[in-house]
């Protein structure tokens, strides 16, 4: 017996290892190697270690007839059963000796009995405080306890009652807890404190009593993942209410107070049976409430099975097409399910649409239990939301922490990955699947997984059935140990197809911020730095030439220059970006290389190196990169790239290439050394296919031997042109940004509409309804008073009584009908109608009554027709300005503003400037370098060239001079306070604009019949009319005084004064640019 302890906690399990492995060898179970194919083995995979044998009943439980207890009799079974109390005895848990409850339950006679219990489930291991999941699993319990004292609640686990016992005895001896027994100790404690019963879930349902799909559920438990224990829990739900009955509810869910009422209805409904509904109407599977023995979980168990004998490709096919289930079999859906089978991997997607809410598996439960049409779902009985508050932690998607190294772990580890290889080879049909093993190898350190691997993978092959060899092995996702690369071709002899790389490719987007040449973090830039070395070892060890294609993509968003000057200012801060991103690509390639052997290292980081290898491209400001997209870069990585694949195994990126595409022998001799890029021997580069150099980069004329030297001089040039120009740090932009970038928020809006009560109401309406409801309330105290003298008077008839009830309704109706019309009548003349209304009812009771029905039935078609009052100019104008103000204070109002523009144009001008200077080093020495390159020497005296010559390395020089003196004062004009306050008065355009599109609209205020009145097009010329005058008056609402333009001014002024961003308020935002600068 081998302890098996993973993150999900520990069990008692019978470990069987062939004798070759090193970490355990105990007999195996008789019968199961190698398997028989028998049905379960068809749909579970093969069985070597007999995980699918459920455990034998206790001695209290041997032979036990669950049918014969009773619905009042379950709440005192599971009493006595609980593992916070005394070990029963078979007499006491005999039907006869347990107590009838009948206040425990719902429903009675012909209705279904629903027992008031209340059964959550948590498989692998304890439940403890982790500051996760399980403390929120233990919370929710327990709060729903104390909120529905009739109700007991109880929680199904895997720890065994020999394991409580042994911590129990451990506690009163005192000895000290730790690890998983201190775990075991917490759920005991907890439990007792909130009342809380804990069952055995193997002691009820044991090989003398199992579950119907006992084999489902015990395989997916053994698998040792998380989804594989949400699967089992999926299945062991309705096993527990179909032997049972009452209500289930996941840990994430909150039991609210009161939940005896929906369980009353729910015994009475027809199924006796009912699932949660969602806040969006969606069905689930979270929250079950059931009689037991209903022909609703009976069906549900079924459906179930039925599901785990198709594989993974049907379930998907199924799922993702909705289409016929008999479409899976017709030949051109065949590649879909055969793709699916071998390349993807999601395990909660399967956990979902195999046993998980679905719509397909809702719909089919309905259709079965008699419900028809196109969603029958929907006619099922539903626990509402306000009842069973439904949440989803997804604790179960969790990937768990890394277990210590310990034999029994690794042994665990082994046996779970074997489970996970059988169970996948008969859900994939054939298919060798490595990441259902990587799931549980991968938690082992580094130092125990190969010979995990190689154990697992030798093991499954013996274990699998007489003349069964697999056709495929997939290894998509799956960073192998070379080695175990290396023994596949032998362990899976006369298999013809495997299958690596994890992904085809991955983007990633480095962000940067305005102005600055280091990104805002690297985090993305290791993580791709991580892709790009697992899939290069991988390749490397599997003798494939082609490493994964890099391409870095630099964005740039230029600078408030004009048209022409932006397009250039945006590709040059593309161009900082991409390099500096290459540059810490290959340092962090570098650094995870260090665990790599010799070999492999210096390959991968030549390969990566060489300029070829990592391919830089810079786009300046384009239509097509969305505007939040242009302060980055992205980098590109090809993990698949086409060609030079070896053989044999017949190695495939994807199963869609029907033939292996091995490399030519002859042009390529040894695995990425000899092929660069493309998987060509190397070879010197000619004008024709020397990759053609960005503008920055070494002009075609001169040989790569410069490259070094020409980085050198461009960064002595550019500090010194840096000195020169006063440039020793960059603003960098931190929380502020630039004016002219300001985000529009349109959260301040007062949406006008026709249902808008009371926004546009002046005195005169104010003060016509407070005259209304005075009268409204005379009339009330008056019918008081009448009723009073009516039912105290003793020769009242019951028509006088019928009579002065009545009477407030006229007074009533007056004043509710006059606050409905407040939104469509003029000014004032919701006080004239009230008034007319009250006059009408009072006419009505003299000989005039008549008239006044005459009257009401004109009244009431005129109003049918009476259509809303659109607000004046001035309405739209205040409640715009109310807005606007309200935004601008909440950004800080003109104070903010102001210094928001120091900041900004601080920062984008020490940013042009570093973007301007780099530029013209790069210019100057280059030209430099194409003048030794044409001259044959170190270059002219200066003073010597001619001012027209353009070789002349101090010409450019000067000229570059006068450019960058140019280029300056050029951007100082642009960034002045008028251009902070012309970028706040577009602002306010585009804030009108919005307000017009959601306010102004005629659809919001066009009348639903048109039968007296104006007409739509007179209506819709007068919104438009409004909207012209309030775009007209949109520059406005920006009013600066001049001491607040000097202050603008001067701030400004300061700003290009102190290019060393000095100034305290900016430390933050500030950092050193080059290292040479430092």
């Amino acid at each position: 017996m081998v302890g098996l302890i993973g993150c999900y906690g520990v069990s008692t399990v019978d470990v069987v290892l062939p004798p070759a492995v090193v970490h355990a060898d105990p007999v195996a179970p008789e019968g199961n190697t190698p398997a028989t194919l028998d049905d379960h083995v068809k749909v579970l995979g093969a069985d070597p270690f007999g995980v699918r044998k459920a455990p034998q009943p206790p001695e209290f439980l041997a032979g036990y007839d669950f049918s014969a207890l009773s619905a009042p009799q379950r709440s005192e079974f599971f009493a006595r059963l609980d593992l916070t109390r005394p070990v029963p005895t078979a007499e006491r848990l005999r039907p006869a000796a347990l107590a009838q409850r009948a206040a425990k339950v719902s429903g009675s006679g012909a209705a279904h009995e629903i027992p008031h219990l209340v059964h959550s489930i948590w498989f692998g291991g304890p439940l403890y405080d982790d500051g996760g999941p399980r403390e929120k699993f233990k919370k929710n319990l327990a709060a729903g306890r104390q909120a529905n004292p009739d109700f007991e609640f109880q929680l199904w686990t895997d720890v065994s009652r020999a394991e409580v016992a042994e911590v129990q005895a451990a506690r009163r001896s005192k000895q000290e807890l730790a690890g998983r027994r201190q775990q075991v100790a917490d759920m005991l404690s907890w439990a007792d404190k909130e009342k809380i019963r804990l069952i055995n879930v193997d002691e009820v349902f044991s090989a003398a009593a199992p579950m119907r799909l006992a084999p489902h559920v015990l395989t997916e438990r053994a698998r040792g993942t998380g989804t594989g224990y949400a699967s089992a829990s999926d299945i062991a739900r309705v096993e527990i209410l179909h032997r049972f009955g009452g209500a289930y509810t996941d840990g994430d869910n909150l039991v609210k107070p009161k939940v005896v009422v929906t369980v009353d209805r729910i015994a009475g409904s027809r199924d006796g049976f009912a699932l949660s509904v969602e806040r969006l109407g969606m069905l689930n599977n979270s929250v079950i409430v059931s009689a037991a023995n209903t022909k609703a979980t009976d069906v549900y168990l079924r459906i179930l099975e039925g599901n785990f004998t198709k594989s993974f490709g049907r379930i998907r096919f199924e799922n993702v097409t909705r289409r016929d289930m008999r479409d899976w079999e017709k030949p051109e859906n065949q590649n879909v399910v055969r793709m699916a089978n071998e390349v993807e991997f999601d395990p909660r997607l399967e956990t979902i649409e195999r046993t998980g809410p679905t719509s397909g598996n809702f719909d089919e439960l309905a259709r079965r239990l008699g419900r028809d049409g196109a969603e029958p779902r929907r006619q099922l009985e539903t626990v509402p939301h306000d009842v069973v508050q439904v949440d989803s932690a997804q604790s179960w998607l969790k990937p768990p922490a890394q277990s210590q190294a310990s034999p029994e772990e690794v042994a665990a580890a082994l046996r779970s990955a074997v489970v996970n290889l059988h169970r996948e080879f008969a859900n994939r049909e054939g298919v060798v699947f490595l990441p259902a093993a990587a799931q549980v190898i991968d938690k082992l350190p580094e130092t125990e997984r190969i010979a995990v691997w190689n154990d697992a993978l030798r093991f499954f092959r013996e274990t699998l059935p007489k003349g069964v060899v697999p056709e495929r092995v997939s290894a998509i996702g799956v960073p192998l140990p070379k080695e175990t690369v290396a023994n596949l071709t032998r362990i899976f002899e006369g298999t013809g197809n495997f299958y690596f790389t994890p992904e085809r490719s991955v983007s990633t987007v480095v962000r940067f911020d305005e102005g600055a040449k280091e990104p805002v973090r690297t985090k993305e830039i290791a993580e791709s730095a991580t892709k790009i070395v697992k899939a290069a070892v991988q390749r490397h060890a599997a003798g494939l030439p082609q490493l994964p294609k890099v391409v870095i993509i630099g964005y740039g968003n230029g600078s408030l220059l004009p048209p022409g000057g932006r397009e250039e200012s945006a590709r040059q801060t593309a161009q900082l970006r991409a390099e500096k991103t290459r540059e810490l690509l290959i340092k962090e390639i570098g650094q995870q290389l260090q665990g790599v052997d010799e070999a492999t290292s210096s390959a991968i980081k030549k390969f990566y190196d060489d300029p070829r290898g990592i391919e830089i491209r810079a786009e300046g400001r384009t239509s097509e990169v969305p505007k939040e997209a242009r302060r980055s870069a992205r980098i590109e990585v090809e993990l698949d790239p086409p060609g030079g694949r070896a053989n044999p195994p017949a190695v495939h990126a994807d199963p869609s290439d029907s033939e292996p595409k091995p490399a030519d022998p002859v042009r390529c001799k040894r695995a990425v050394d000899a092929c660069p890029p493309g998987g060509e021997e190397s070879r010197p580069p000619t004008e024709e296919s020397a990759p053609k150099p960005e503008p920055e980069r070494v002009p075609s004329r001169v040989g790569q031997q410069l490259q070094a030297q020409r980085e050198a001089r461009i960064a002595e040039e550019f500090q010194r042109l840096a000195g020169q120009h006063g440039l020793r740090v960059v603003a960098r932009n931190g929380s502020v940004v630039s004016p002219r970038d300001i985000h529009v928020r349109f959260e301040g809006y007062m949406k006008l509409s026709p249902q808008t009560k009371a926004k546009f109401t002046n005195n005169l309406r104010t003060a016509g309804k407070a005259a209304g409801g005075a009268a409204a309330a005379a009339g009330v105290a008056l019918w008081a008073k009448g009723m009073y003298d009516t039912f105290s008077s003793d020769d009242a008839a019951s028509w006088d009584k019928a009579a002065a009830i009545t009477a407030i309704v006229p007074f009533v109706g007056c004043a509710v009908r006059a606050t409905a019309d407040s939104d469509r009548s003029s000014t004032g003349q919701n006080a004239l109608e009230l008034t007319k209304c009250l006059a009408m009812d009072a006419l009505a009771l003299s000989p005039l009554w008549p008239a006044v029905v005459v009257y009401a039935v004109v009244d009431f078609f005129v109003n049918q027709w009476k259509q809303a009052q659109i607000p004046s100019l001035a309405d739209f104008e205040q409640a715009r300005k109310s807005a606007w103000e309200k935004y601008v204070k909440e950004s800080g109002g003109l104070e903010g503003r102001l210094q928001a523009a120091y900041v900004a144009i601080t920062q984008q001008y020490e940013a042009e400037k570093a973007i301007v200077l780099h530029n013209a080093a790069v210019q100057t020495v280059d030209q430099e370098l194409k003048f030794r390159a044409e001259q044959g020497s170190p270059g002219r005296p200066n003073g010597e060239a001619d001012e027209q010559d353009t070789t002349d390395p101090q010409t450019v020089l000067r000229r570059t001079d006068r450019k960058i003196q140019a280029k300056l004062a050029e951007l100082q004009q642009k960034l002045s306070g008028d251009a902070v306050l012309k970028a706040m008065r577009e602002e306010a355009g585009v804030f009108t604009d919005k307000f017009i599109a959601e306010s102004v609209d005629i659809d919001r205020w066009k009348s639903e019949r048109w039968l007296f009145g104006t007409s739509k097009q007179e209506r819709q010329n007068q919104l438009n009319r409004i909207a012209a005058r309030l775009r007209g008056s949109a520059a406005g609402l920006v009013q600066v005084s001049e001491s607040d333009r000097w202050l603008l001014e001067s701030n400004i002024q300061a700003a290009f004064r102190r290019s060393d961003a000095a100034e305290p308020a900016l430390r933050r935002w500030t950092r050193s640019i080059p290292a040479e600068m430092k």
